[in-house]
C-alpha cells in the first residue's frame, strides 16, 4: 500500500460516521382527501419549519380510490398540506404556451441553474 492509500485509509477510519437521530420530530403528513403521495424522491426543510417534498407517482393510475398528488408538495410545520404543483395537471396549460411559440416558428427551451440577471450599478 502506497503512502497516499495509507493516508486515505487513516482518514476514512477516523472520520465521524453520520448517525440517525431518533429524537428528530417528524410531523404526520395530512394529505388532502382523495389524494396519495407517491415515492418520495427528496425532502427539503422550508425556512418556516415546514417541508417541501418531491414525489413521483408510481405506475398505477390510482391508489385505493385516491389520485396522485403533483410532483412538488408543500406541508407546514404541523404536517398540514399547503400547496402542490407540477405533474400531469399542468400539461394542458404548458402545451398551450408551447403551441403558440411553435406557431410563431420559434422553439422553447429551459435554462437550468441560472443565477439571475447580472447588473453593474456602479460606474467604473
Amino acid at each position: 500500500m502506497n503512502a497516499s492509500a495509507q493516508t486515505q485509509s487513516r482518514l476514512t477510519a477516523s472520520a465521524p460516521r453520520p448517525r440517525f437521530d431518533p429524537v428528530f420530530d417528524v410531523p404526520t403528513l395530512k394529505l388532502p382527501p382523495g389524494k396519495a403521495l407517491g415515492s418520495v424522491l427528496a425532502v427539503v426543510p422550508a425556512s418556516d419549519g415546514g417541508l417541501w417534498i418531491l414525489n413521483q407517482a408510481t405506475v398505477q393510475a390510482s391508489v385505493s380510490g385516491s389520485t396522485w398528488l403533483p410532483s412538488v408538495v408543500r406541508f407546514d410545520r404541523q404536517g398540514n398540506f399547503v400547496t402542490a404543483w407540477g405533474g400531469p395537471d399542468h400539461i394542458p396549460a404548458i402545451k398551450r404556451v408551447v403551441d403558440l411559440v411553435h406557431a410563431q416558428g420559434s422553439k422553447m427551451g429551459i435554462q437550468l441553474g441560472h443565477a439571475g440577471r447580472k447588473v453593474n450599478y456602479f460606474k467604473s
